[in-house]
């Protein structure tokens, strides 16, 4: 019986299928139908191992906690550009950004402390956008449609460059619900209704929600691409001050790598 030398480094055949082959003569044919049974297999495996991984990846992602932000940090009405669209020629949400190097040091240390966290959540190394604060004062209920969007106040997603993308909310003020606080979808809720929010007209819940309500330092870190949430209207002589920081995959080349801003703290 002569020796069989396949031709596939992978996969390779077994004793009998060895056997068989130096039988007939070393047939390319048969060893090529050997091999594409176990690929079948191989591929087959491959797929459904993927799928098994797509599906348990995180969609959801939620840390709340609070830090300490000293008194002279707030926001300052004087930077503020108006940002959301305007109601008869009047805009009723200002923002501005400010470097990171410019964020509290209890602040640049929480952002930090995510990293890990982060990094896992996107499978990739990190990068930090400007941080932003904003003020929304109140919209009178009169002057725009129930359905019109004014400063990002339907339920959305954050889709800037994928799904994957995930931002920090700190408050600079005591809020609660007249404040017009952030207000999201938990992921089992988001799952059984993602039909109601098909477009982006929705400004109340179908049925539950959760919202950033508490004292100044407070913050929810959560996954924006995926979550879908949006901002509240303060009540008539109210407005919410609150400040955020947008976290992108390395691949998107936005903002500046988290790993760099370490020696930014002390």
């Amino acid at each position: 019986m002569s020796k069989f030398n396949s031709r596939f480094q992978y996969p390779h055949s077994t004793p009998g299928e060895k056997r068989a082959l130096a039988l007939l003569g070393g047939s390319r044919l048969i060893e090529f139908l050997f091999a594409a049974r176990k690929w079948r297999a191989f591929y087959l495996a491959a797929l459904k191992r993927s799928i098994r991984s797509f599906s348990g990846r995180f969609s959801h992602i939620e840390f709340r906690g609070r830090v300490d932000i000293p008194d002279g940090f707030s926001f300052d009405e004087s930077r503020g550009e108006p940002r959301g669209i305007p109601v008869k020629g009047k805009h009723f949400s200002l923002g501005y950004d400010i470097t990171f190097e410019c964020l509290p040091d209890d602040v640049r240390r929480q952002i930090l402390a995510f990293r890990s966290i982060l990094e896992c959540f996107f499978a990739s190394e990190v990068n930090v956008g400007n941080p932003y604060l904003w003020r929304n004062s109140h919209v009178p209920l009169g002057d725009y449609s129930a359905n019109e969007e004014v400063f990002a106040d339907a339920f959305h997603q954050d889709l800037v460059f994928d799904q994957f993308n995930a931002q920090i909310f700190f408050l600079l003020q005591e809020t609660n619900e007249e404040h017009g606080p952030f207000e999201h979808l938990q992921s089992d809720v988001q799952r059984r209704e993602m039909h109601f929010y098909r477009k982006r007209d929705r400004k109340a819940p179908l049925t539950a929600s959760s919202k950033l309500i508490g004292r100044r330092g407070d913050y929810c870190l959560i996954s924006t691409g995926t979550t879908l949430h949006r901002a509240n209207n303060p009540d008539q002589g109210k407005f919410r001050d609150i400040m955020s920081i947008p976290f992108f995959p390395a691949y998107t080349g936005i903002g500046r790598p988290m790993k760099s801003l370490a020696e930014v703290v002390d």
